[in-house]
């Protein structure tokens, strides 16, 4: 009995995309393993690129099969005006942030620019707390270390830069980082760079596609809205999968911008309420709650640092 490994899978699903087909792409439920016999070999396989997508056809056979339309993506992704060609995109196997990143949080200054940030929007921190049960000094923590309370919010096209983190998955792309891999250590895999690339392709074309689904709602403009180099946007640093479940229209005006401190406030408050906070938890259960946000320890020790709970 065969099985195949994941990066298989993908090519088959873009294969079938292409040709019209409406299976679904989502790999999570799909058969991880790789051949009982033998191993896989990526040199087997290989994508085909055209100039109508500006090479990008590996992600566009994804965005077509979710129903994107080839109109839009082409303005996105054929000019090359919005996104450039589809160019190498490089990634690390095993990224760790350091608490040394975070290291410059805890100085007498950092902590007077955060009790500034309370203060100014202290009414919409309480409020937004008071509704969602949340704390007010957790918000802010957030919101200050995410953005320094929306001085910070990041200046890429986040559709470029989710575009490139998706492309890791690429038949192609992988091919050339095993490459680079190896030359730094031999001992590196091919199953290493497949399941890198695979996590990154499983976690983020969902916010690409989720990107497209609210620009066509009108409610995020893909040609204009900017980021971090990861995609996130806004004072919350969301992705827009975490906009499209947890934004909320904290001013009333009837849409949510998260470059504005009500609907930030609020959408951050109610991140954290639909992901079980309460203030009774125990530091234990904060943090496991606060790693719902940023799967990084620094991170959360640097949030309950500011939150007195350290």
């Amino acid at each position: 009995m065969k099985f195949f490994s994941r990066i298989y899978i993908v090519l088959l699903v873009v294969f079938l995309a292409v040709i019209g087909c409406t299976r679904s792409h989502r790999l999570a439920d799909e058969a991880v393993t790789t051949q009982a016999q033998g191993r896989f070999d990526i040199e087997q396989h290989s994508f085909h690129y055209s100039d109508e997508y500006g090479g990008w056809d590996f992600v566009v056979s994804y965005l077509i099969n979710d129903g994107i339309p080839k109109k839009l993506l082409h303005k996105v992704y054929g000019s090359g005006q919005v996104v450039p060609p589809f160019d190498f995109v490089p990634f690390k196997l095993r990224p760790q942030e350091t608490h040394g990143m975070y290291a410059g949080f805890r100085t007498a200054a950092m902590r007077a620019q955060y009790e500034a940030c309370y203060t100014q929007y202290q009414p919409i921190f309480n409020a937004a707390a008071r509704r969602f049960e949340v704390s007010p000094r957790l918000l802010t923590a957030i919101l200050f270390i995410e953005s320094r309370c929306g001085k910070l919010t990041g200046n890429n096209l986040v559709v470029n830069r989710l575009s490139r983190i998706v492309a890791t998955g690429d038949p192609n792309n992988l091919k050339k980082n095993l490459a680079q891999f190896q030359r730094d250590d031999a001992s590196v895999k091919e199953r290493d760079a497949v399941e890198r690339g695979q996590y990154l392709f499983d976690t983020f074309y969902p916010q690409l596609l989720a990107l497209f689904q609210e620009h066509l709602k009108g409610h995020l403009n893909l040609f204009e809205l900017k980021g971090s180099i990861a995609g996130a946007f806004g004072w919350t640093q969301f992705l827009p999968k975490t906009y499209q479940d947890f934004g909320f229209d904290g001013n009333g005006n009837g849409s949510i911008t998260l470059h504005e401190a009500a609907d930030a406030i609020y959408s951050t408050a109610r991140f954290f309420h639909d992901h079980g906070w309460s203030n009774s938890l125990s530091r234990k259960e904060k943090r496991h709650v606060i790693w719902q946000y940023n799967r990084s320890d620094p991170y959360i020790e640097t949030v309950l640092f500011y939150m007195g709970e350290v």
